[in-house]
């Protein structure tokens, strides 16, 4: 017994002692765990754009984490993934959506990564519906992922829109 005691102490005492990692290798390790993640967090982003067209909120869903949060604007938190597919539903019966999305940065370190999107979104009438006037709001967004097993996942969905406040009452 008394041996097992010493072999735990031993090991503790050498992860202990083990250098703390440097700004640089976490650097290194942040670009080498960035790289390794992105080509999925990209095929998430792609599945996503083919659902919107195609109005699929469970599949929208099915990207979030089951914990995961959207932040829309100017509404409340919409928490969990139910919640998150009624919201997207919701907006689905707004109109045709297209949204065309760029990447400003990605950065992973261990099973969180955050990306960060320039979009342009713009809601058309449904096809045989009354016409309207399209829409389009641009904005940006920063979604945090987090890698549940092998797949990543959205964990928080924060988008803002780059229009200005309208004064209560809407500016009349």
């Amino acid at each position: 017994m008394r041996s097992l005691t010493m072999v735990g102490l031993v090991a503790g005492l050498a992860l202990a002692c083990q250098a703390a990692e440097t700004p640089e290798q976490a650097a290194e390790r942040m670009a080498a765990e960035t790289e390794a993640a992105t080509a999925a967090i990209d095929a998430a982003n792609a599945r996503m754009m083919s659902f919107v067209p195609i109005e699929n909120p469970d599949s929208i869903a099915s990207l979030y984490a089951s914990d995961g949060r959207l932040y829309p604007e100017a509404e409340p938190l919409v928490e969990g993934r139910e919640a998150i597919r009624a919201k997207y539903a919701e907006w689905f019966g707004m109109g045709t959506a297209q949204i065309e999305s760029r990447r400003l940065g990605l950065t992973v370190s261990g099973s969180i990564a955050v990306e960060r999107t320039a979009w342009t979104m713009t809601i058309t009438g449904e096809p045989g519906g009354p016409p309207m006037e399209p829409m389009v709001s641009q904005g940006k967004s920063v979604i945090v992922w987090q890698k549940v097993g092998d797949q990543w996942l959205i964990l928080d969905d924060i988008g803002t829109s780059d229009a200005p406040m309208m004064p209560p009452g809407g500016g009349n």
